[in-house]
């Protein structure tokens, strides 16, 4: 990619497409109990999602980069290998979550604010070593990729609220479907790009959707909260 071109382009767009591809983490879990959203609902959607993902993320992600790649990039996403990489990091943390919740409620329901918390911390030293790596270069592609990024998670949390408001006509359960489709799984979509596809500019767009969903996020909790006292 030209870092001079002016549109989102190449692995930029690659990045913030594999980024909508992935499901909401257990920080909307977070987020739905502080906006007094409906949790169950949250961590139900978080778990069935997690499920579905891991198989179809392979391959949308191996169409972004032949139909967004340049003809100078040549990244290859092997589809067996990256599904079961996945299936590890989102699947089986689920399976064993579940058991544990089955078995110890209590214990379960004490340990989720502080798993959630800790993904938070994960996910911000990953944006940081990549923020380093990049140098001199981070401000012309925070530049190219920033205005796309926060536009995403502002357009997917205004339509998931008026779409949930018209079709549950439940005010908490539309909270929670704001901040599942707001809050994206920033920390798989780093494992996809920086490990996996190994380019740290395709976690660009991710890293700063990550980084405003938290105030996005914020500040829609904030206002919901104080709307209903």
């Amino acid at each position: 990619m030209t870092v001079g071109k002016a549109s989102l382009s190449g692995e930029l767009a690659i990045g913030l497409f594999i980024l909508s591809l992935c499901p909401g983490g257990t920080t909307s879990n977070l987020y739905s109990y502080l906006a007094k959203g409906d949790v169950g609902l949250s961590v139900s959607l978080t778990a069935v999602i997690g499920f579905i993902t891991p198989f179809t993320i392979p391959f949308l992600a191996t169409w972004a980069i032949a139909f967004y790649g340049e003809q100078a990039q040549n990244f290859q996403l092997p589809i067996v290998s990256t599904w079961f990489k996945l299936l590890a990091v989102t699947v089986f943390p689920v399976l064993v979550g579940m058991g544990i919740r089955g078995k110890w409620p209590a214990f379960a329901n004490r340990a989720q604010n502080y798993v959630s918390w800790f993904s938070i911390a994960v996910l911000t030293l990953v944006i940081l070593s990549i923020c380093i790596k990049l140098g001199d270069q981070l401000i012309e592609f925070i530049r190219l990729a920033g205005p796309a990024a926060v536009l995403l998670n502002i357009v997917t949390m205004s339509l998931g609220y008026l779409i949930g408001q018209k079709l549950l006509h439940n005010d908490a359960q539309s909270r929670t479907i704001t901040l599942e489709v707001g809050l994206q799984n920033g920390t798989l979509t780093l494992l996809i790009t920086s490990t996996i596809l190994e380019s740290t500019t395709m976690s660009i767009a991710p890293s700063i959707y990550s980084l405003f969903m938290f105030i996005s996020a914020g500040l829609f909790t904030y206002f919901v909260t104080k709307k209903t006292g």
